[in-house]
């Protein structure tokens, strides 16, 4: 079997053993839309406060898992695009979702693309619990002994 087979053959199964109650991951990919007005940088768009709290609020609900712009120049401050991933049991409720928000309904943003994510690998694991970090711990460094 080639090496490109196992890994295809890996996510298959990875996807598989997903549990049905277990939410999904979908990755929105979002285009800038006909108001977006490429010579100001994000936070002076008309309608981004509003597209900002649209977003807490899917994660206030646990729906937005994280999310951002493409930043074309950052000394500017301009973008180029964004992606969000939000939690939803399809690619049509994180459409829905994406609709009813504030920057693609005033055309500020439009919706290019929706993809389910399958998460195979890497140190993210949004269905593990939370681990503290060892360099968060408040205990004291051990002292050298003398």
């Amino acid at each position: 079997m080639s090496v490109l087979a196992a890994v295809l053959f890996a996510g298959s199964a990875l996807a598989a053993q997903a549990a049905p109650d277990r939410t999904a991951f979908h990755v929105v990919s979002l285009n800038l839309g006909p108001r977006w007005q490429k010579d100001l940088p994000v936070r002076q768009q008309p309608g981004i406060a509003e597209h900002g709290r649209y977003m807490e609020q899917l994660s206030q609900e646990g729906v937005l898992v994280l999310g951002g712009p493409f930043l074309a120049d950052a000394a500017a401050g301009t973008v180029s695009g964004a992606m969000v991933i939000l939690a939803t049991a399809d690619p049509a409720e994180a459409r829905r979702r994406m609709e009813r928000d504030p920057g693609v309904t005033s055309g500020l943003l439009e919706i290019a693309d929706v993809r389910r994510l399958v998460v195979g690998t890497g140190a993210w694991r949004p269905w593990a619990k939370p681990q503290p970090s060892p360099h968060s711990q408040a205990s004291p460094s051990p002292q050298p002994q003398p």
